[in-house]
């Protein structure tokens, strides 16, 4: 059988969740149910797993599959500009157990979240209270973008013949969709991820 019929993916729901208070402008930090009088926010993006194949068990920031990322609080003077990003927060993803001498592909997916196909971005929820025109933008370790749903955007994990861990960093961002259109609020997206077997 051809290489590429053998190729196989499963689909992990491990949700990146971004849920950020901290897109404040000066005139509304005060008014911030989520902020404390000296500017500071607590920024969380969780991540959770459902693991449904015997494969791979991931690993976020070294903890399990349902961790916390702190994003730092910033202004929407910004993300005045389109393009702007602002806020940008490392995390890790590690492959534990995987089949050894494994060639695994991880992408990350809209996982019942919309993304802007033009950007390759999240997109922030629509409800009540939520910052607008603020997009989260995911890169790799070498700063290279990760276009969610796109099938040529990935990073590589090679497994060792000793079926070893395997660590990869990502970093999660603000990114401002339009010129002076990022107004206060909170952010809200999650992703899925991808796993292909190669």
């Amino acid at each position: 059988m051809h290489a590429k019929l053998m190729r196989q993916a499963y689909r992990k729901f491990v949700r990146l969740m971004v849920l950020a208070t901290g897109i404040l402008s000066s005139f509304a930090l005060l008014a911030s149910d989520y902020c404390s009088s000296s500017g500071a926010c607590r920024i969380p993006v969780q991540f959770s797993g459902i693991y449904k194949d015997e494969t791979c068990r991931i690993s976020i920031n070294k903890g399990s599959s349902d961790e916390t990322v702190n994003l730092p609080s910033v202004s929407t003077t910004k993300l005045q500009n389109d393009g702007n990003e602002a806020g940008s927060q490392q995390f890790n993803i590690t492959l534990r157990a995987c089949p050894a001498s494994q060639k695994i592909n991880l992408r990350f997916v809209s996982a019942g979240n919309q993304v802007d196909k033009r950007t390759g971005n999240l997109l922030n929820s629509t409800a009540s209270g939520m910052s607008k025109a603020v997009q989260i933008r995911i890169r790799n370790e070498a700063s290279i973008q990760m276009v969610v749903d796109d099938p040529y955007s990935y990073q590589s994990y090679n497994i060792p013949s000793g079926g070893d861990d395997v660590t990869h960093f990502f970093s999660a961002a603000y990114y401002a969709n339009g010129s002076r259109r990022v107004t206060p609020g909170s952010v809200y997206a999650f992703s899925g991820i991808d796993l292909v077997y190669n």
